[in-house]
């Protein structure tokens, strides 16, 4: 198995009418690197700011994108972002993700609870959605009970989610609340390995002696050749 993250499309109504060049850029790189098994998570904001109309240009994309992989090797996972959220639901983004998402797993419905995961072989990946309160300009917020009930002993552990758990670059809605906790449940447990996006930021960082903190950069400003250091949360 090899899994590849994407995040942050922040697709715009009526910006981005076609698919944009990341697209043609991330079918040609998968192509070129074939894998038994590949699995693509999107860690959140497919669209931007709450616009469910940016759904129908991402039917366009993710639909082209499926056209190019309609063999068993490749899944799609989806998670949540702050701006994912349209009038504080995900009625629209579980409409377009159950069209998307891979069946291999079972669809997972963030609409019906904040936390889910999935096991392939040593490997037991968690998926939380951090938004809190539907509101993207808040700071996140972790179910952390609902993580607990969803590691599995005597497997590695892998933590998704949209938020960074730290506070970053001096955005007051970068990080999650309630973070000593979140550190103490994870050393408790034995989550050593995180993976957030929102920061549109590539940065690794060790949180404490054994929490492996991976931040995903934006996937539109990485494959136009933009820096992703530096770039406004959102």
């Amino acid at each position: 198995m090899r899994f590849y993250i994407l995040s942050d499309l922040h697709i715009q109504y009526p910006n981005d009418e076609a698919p944009t060049q990341w697209v043609d850029h991330f079918c040609t790189f998968l192509r070129s690197n074939p894998f038994e098994e590949t699995w693509i998570f999107i860690l959140g904001d497919i669209i931007d700011k709450g616009n469910d109309q940016a759904y129908v240009i991402a039917e366009r994309i993710f639909s082209k994108l499926s056209m190019q992989f309609q063999d068993d090797r490749f899944h799609f996972v989806f998670l949540p972002g702050n701006h994912d959220y349209c009038d504080g639901n995900l009625n629209a983004y579980t409409s377009f993700t159950q069209r998307h998402q891979t069946s291999r797993i079972g669809y997972l419905n963030f609409n019906t609870q904040r936390v889910w995961n999935f096991e392939y072989e040593d490997v037991n990946f968690i998926l939380a959605d951090s938004v809190q309160d539907g509101n993207y300009r808040l700071p996140g917020c972790l179910d952390l009970e609902g993580i607990q009930q969803h590691f599995v002993p005597e497997k590695t552990n892998m933590l998704f989610l949209h938020h960074s758990l730290l506070f970053e670059d001096h955005y007051d809605h970068s990080g999650i609340v309630d973070q000593g906790a979140t550190f103490d449940l994870l050393r408790d447990i034995g989550i050593s390995f995180v993976f957030h996006s929102h920061t549109h930021t590539t940065r690794f960082q060790t949180l404490g002696e054994n929490i492996h903190q991976y931040g995903i950069g934006s996937i539109r400003s990485g494959l136009s050749g933009e820096s992703n250091e530096n770039v406004t949360i959102q």
